[in-house]
């Protein structure tokens, strides 16, 4: 079959050739792949024309090429001469009427029937027609009988369906069929009758309703199968979001961003990844109070006011900005400077705001919040002034403690004391070196210090400005800050990070390295001390890199402690004159405010107690409640927020109800080779129960008490003496006391009749720690290698064993009632595992490396805390056993941990005595970590982390 075409039209042609000769088999001739590249076309195609059986002639909106027309004239010509030779007219989209009546005068159009492709090759009809015509056969007829029903018909189906048994489903009618067959025999009932018509319509009816209840139901499958798979790809993408943030705010430049990223991570989908996030920012920045973002502009100077409720931030830009701290709304002032903010100082009394510039200009600024210029007030020193301060920036300031003088440093080595009322200068000091960078005041305001950049700290008579004493710290670097005690001794830093102290008595300084250099901006202080026994010295540094460094300055106990406060350069460091606060400023314009009293927002101290601890829980109403014992005594001790008080006499208590001999300490004679026993002490175990409300103890004689808590009463005594005990457990309701003495498990009954023995059962190891279920007849017992389930129900009740590959230590319960255990530190023991029949499934933690100490679980925030013998508290989601975080709760191993009986608090003591009280309050987490963020993200920096995204809001949502 020979295939015309303009070259314009091939694509559209090769597409009809190819499926006609693909769908059907119908062979053809089409240039682009019967002529071989380098031959002359037209003999093929006269060859071509002469061997084939017909020709197709394709005409569209392209009209006819001179070889397309030529090509159809041939064809024309052999199909007049040959009446065996078919000649098919093929219209395409766009053919137009003028270019039919060309060929053949336009005969060809107009009296050959043309396959019609006008509205593409996909035309089935079209495509089959022109398969007809180019096979020489006819079109089937689709045609299955008259379109509508007659009463004939329904009668002929209904009789051939029950001829075949009423079986055969295809014969039925469904659909427009049905409904004109119902129609024929509601107006025609007299000529639609048959004894199988009514039954063969009833079952068309039923076999449809079955179909479209089917179909109704295959397509509520469908679009629950659909929802659900929605559902869960959704959440699969929630929570791809939500660890991409997690991981994300590891790695964000400041505190801020951090924290939002990772509450951000806790809106897509509630993690661990996500809140282990947060609390490991929250620990990441320890005494971090909140991060203020400015105006784009930097923090060159920051000064506290007296009270230390509102800080103010000088600004490149010339503004002074207060940030009032309560509520945390910051104010620029309405003036502003000619040039930057380098120097802040507040006046204690009227609040009055002492600003240096960068352009050397002195400024004070009242409540009206204008700038009044010192130097333009005073025309008589005005030369005098201009030529010591003016054109130079203004570095340092501070008002004396009596209100009476200011002294100002600037870049050019020159010191002024300026009178505080008249805005007079009594006098000026030039040092050799520039850049006075800090001044100070002694407590008697009677000298003043300065510090310039060659490594010289001058100390000043104020009266007339002599020089009466001099340090160095050239050997070390250039002094940033300085301070004087109220004792007289000034404290020095310089930029190679040394704290130098010089006391008045002696010549050399007592020196401490705090950093190792890299200082741009630093404060130490405070400036008024509470007294001889509370005074405390701190410093605060300022990194090139962003970081923020706090150190009691004189306390060598406590290590440095470097915080990533800032995405860029730290400018300015100031601190209240309390000491409890600080700030720094930044060259991106934030401000950050640390507190200087509290480390974590997750850790709130307690203090000690006194004496050592026993054992810890809650206290009701409210408050945490001590054991602490000692060789000389045992006391309850609670502390409701305002310190440790104590409320009972333990150890009296024990011996009201027991004798004094439980209490009493060892017989002090020695023994045959001399030795005299050491006293314990008065305590030798205790235990709470799980929600408080039940005690047991053991007294260093043996004595088994046991009584509600808080105490009421006489105490009831479970044993008079014996020796002390290797474990003891107590059950929830305070019902029944376990204990294990050698291999044998010993069950009190707290309300038994005196005289009454406890019940016992026989371990296979000694005990290691006691864990007593609910309902106070099962105990589980941890010895060496396994755990022991002992049942006290019945006179034989079995014991059943589950071998640990690790060193028991201590055991917990999980919320669905699986048993935790922890290692006791042995080399195979620094593990905390789930307890399951007969196997043990280590929960895994990245920082879980010193030995498990302590363990305890909240069912309500569904958290299991594991403290560790570094100090570390390790938590995991108790429903999916992965990690939450990992954080330093002290400097010293934890001793023990007590949940609260809401499960939102967890109190924790280290083997210093002091007392720790956590949050395990996952939303307040979150709380915490916007109350320090006090922003959301940006759209730019939500853009940069998912641009694909709907922004979402975090903290003021």
């Amino acid at each position: 079959m020979f295939l015309c075409h303009n070259s314009f039209d091939k694509p559209f042609v090769r597409q009809v050739a190819e499926g006609l000769e693909l769908e059907f088999g119908i062979p053809h001739f089409l240039d682009v792949y019967a002529i071989p590249t380098g031959e002359a076309f037209l003999p093929w195609i006269d060859r071509a024309l002469a061997t084939s059986t017909g020709c197709a002639i394709f005409l569209g909106a392209n009209g006819w090429g001179s070889t397309h027309f030529w090509e159809a004239e041939r064809a024309l010509d052999r199909y007049r001469k040959d009446p065996k030779f078919r000649l098919i007219p093929v219209a395409l989209p766009g053919i137009r009427p003028q270019d039919m009546e060309k060929l053949g005068s336009g005969s060809v159009f107009s009296e050959i029937n043309w396959a019609d492709l006008r509205n593409g090759a996909v035309d089935t009809d079209a495509i089959n027609k022109l398969r007809a015509a180019l096979l020489g056969r006819t079109m089937a007829s689709s045609t299955k009988g008259p379109s509508r029903l007659t009463p004939y018909m329904v009668r002929r189906d209904a009789e051939r369906w029950d001829a075949e048994a009423r079986n055969n489903p295809s014969i039925l009618y469904r659909g427009r069929q049905l409904a004109e067959a119902e129609r024929l025999r509601v107006e025609q009932p007299d000529l639609v009758v048959g004894g199988a018509v009514n039954a063969f319509l009833s079952a068309s009816a039923r076999t449809q309703t079955a179909r479209w209840r089917w179909l109704a139901g295959a397509a509520v499958l469908v679009t629950l199968t659909v929802t659900i798979l929605a559902f869960w790809i959704d959440r699969e993408r929630q929570l791809a979001l939500s660890r991409y943030l997690a991981s994300e705010a590891r790695q964000a430049a400041s505190p801020d961003t951090r924290l939002l990223l990772a509450l951000q991570a806790t809106r897509f989908s509630t993690t661990p990844e996500a809140y282990g996030a947060i609390a490991e920012q929250l620990d990441a920045q320890p005494h971090l109070r909140h991060v203020l973002r400015l105006a784009p502009s930097e923090v060159l100077s920051l000064a506290f006011d007296v009270a230390g409720s509102a800080v103010y931030a000088g600004q490149a830009s010339g503004k002074i900005t207060r940030i009032d701290l309560k509520t945390r709304a910051s104010t620029e002032m309405s003036d502003t400077a000619v040039g930057g903010i380098t120097a802040l100082e507040i006046d204690p009394v009227n609040g009055d705001v002492w600003a240096g510039t960068e352009s050397g200009r002195l400024f004070v600024v009242g409540s009206n919040e204008r700038f009044e210029e010192v130097l333009a007030i005073i025309a008589r020193d005005r030369d005098q002034i201009s030529d010591a301060a003016r054109g130079q920036p203004i570095l340092s300031l501070q008002i004396d403690p009596e209100r009476r003088w200011v002294a100002v440093g600037d870049h050019q080595h020159r010191l002024a004391l300026v009178a505080r009322v008249d805005r007079s200068i009594a006098w000026q000091h030039k040092f050799t070196g520039q850049r006075i960078r800090s001044v100070s005041f002694n407590a008697k305001a009677d000298a003043v210090a300065a510090a310039s950049s060659d490594g010289i700290v001058e100390v000043l008579r104020l009266r007339d400005g002599q020089v009466i004493g001099t340090h160095t710290t050239a050997r070390t670097g250039n002094p940033m800050a300085l301070q004087f005690s109220r004792t007289g001794d000034l404290r020095v830093i310089d930029d190679g990070g040394l704290l130098s102290v010089f006391a008045a008595s002696t010549a050399t300084p007592v020196e401490r390295r705090l950093a190792d250099g890299g200082l741009t901006a630093a404060v130490v202080g405070p400036r008024r001390e509470f007294g001889p026994t509370t005074r405390r010295d701190l410093a605060l540094l300022g990194l090139g890199s962003g970081d923020v460094a706090l150190t009691p300055a004189t306390s060598p106990g406590e290590a440095l402690t470097v915080v990533g406060a800032h995405a860029r350069l730290v400018y300015s460091v100031a601190m209240s004159p309390d000491g409890r606060l600080a700030a720094s400023g930044a060259a991106d314009g934030s401000v950050a405010i640390w507190d200087l009293t509290r480390r974590s927002r997750l850790i709130a101290p307690l203090g000690v107690p006194g004496g050592q601890i026993a054992a810890l829980t809650f206290a009701r109403p409210a408050g945490v409640a001590s054991l602490a014992t000692s060789v000389d005594g045992a006391s309850i001790q609670v502390n409701s927020g305002d310190g440790w008080r104590k409320v009972q006499d333990l150890m009296a208590l024990s011996a009201q109800a027991a004798g004094p001999g439980s209490v009493a300490p060892p017989d002090s004679v020695a023994d045959a080779q001399g030795f005299r026993p050491v006293a314990s002490d008065v305590v030798a175990q205790a235990v709470f129960s799980k929600d408080g409300r039940s005690l047991a103890w053991v007294t260093r004689a043996g004595a088994v008490l046991a009584s509600p808590f808080p105490l009421t009463g006489t105490p009831r005594v479970l044993r008079g003496s014996g020796p002390v005990p290797d474990a003891i457990g107590v059950d929830d309701a305070g019902q029944a006391v376990f204990v294990a003495d050698a291999l044998n498990l010993m069950r009190y009954t707290v309300g038994r009749p005196d005289g009454e023995p406890p019940q016992t059962r026989r371990l296979n190891a000694p005990a290691r720690y006691i864990l007593a279920a609910h309902d106070g007849l099962t105990a589980d017992v941890a010895t060496e290698n396994a755990i022991e389930r002992v049942r006290f129900q019945g006179e034989a009740a079995p014991t059943t064993s589950v071998p640990l590959p690790i060193t028991a230590g201590q055991l917990a319960r999980a919320p669905a009632g699986e048993l935790l255990a922890s290692g006791a530190g042995s080399s195979a023991g620094i593990d905390v595992g789930l307890v399951d029949g007969k196997s043990f499934r280590r929960l895994h933690s990245r920082r879980l490396e010193g030995a498990v100490s302590a363990l305890a679980v909240s069912a309500a925030t569904s958290t299991i805390v594991a403290g560790d013998h570094d100090g570390r508290l390790h938590m995991w989601d108790a429903a999916t056993l992965l990690p939450i975080a990992s954080f330093r709760a002290s400097a010293l191993a934890i001793m023990g941990l007590a949940v609260s009986s809401d499960d939102r608090s967890l109190a924790v003591w280290d083997a210093g005595g002091d007392v720790f009280q956590v949050s395990l309050d996952r939303d307040q987490w979150v709380r915490e970590a916007c109350d320090i963020a006090m922003r959301d993200l940006t759209a730019g920096e939500w853009n940069a982390l998912l641009p694909d995204t709907r922004m979402r809001r975090g903290c003021k949502e």
